[in-house]
């Protein structure tokens, strides 16, 4: 592979990480998208231009760096949306004064 994937998988694995830390307080989620959408088009474009085993097979290092950011993206915009949800559900049982569900 190339440096470009080692570095952002170094970038990506400590945000990965969030599920021991219960939190993602400080993750820009439209950073995520864009990277998503940006490597999604680009591993489109490749597999658009053609459909023969042997250029694809040429292009599979930039294929798998692409797929690779796609999947860790994905993993983050995932956990992004399944904390917010459920600090939201905190806030709204705290507000109801339902303490005992907290836990």
């Amino acid at each position: 592979m190339d440096d470009g994937c080692h570095l952002y998988g170094r970038q990506a694995a400590p945000n990965l990480l969030n599920i021991k830390r219960g939190s993602v307080e400080g993750l820009n989620p439209l950073m995520f998208t864009f990277a998503l959408l940006g490597n999604a088009t680009y591993v489109g474009s490749i597999l658009i231009r053609s459909t023969e085993w042997q250029k694809i097979r040429s292009n599979m290092p930039w294929l798998v760096d692409a797929g690779v950011c796609v999947v860790l993206d994905f993993l983050i915009l995932c956990q992004f949306i399944y904390y917010c949800h459920k600090i939201q559900r905190i806030a709204e049982k705290s507000s109801n004064g339902d303490y005992k569900s907290l836990a």
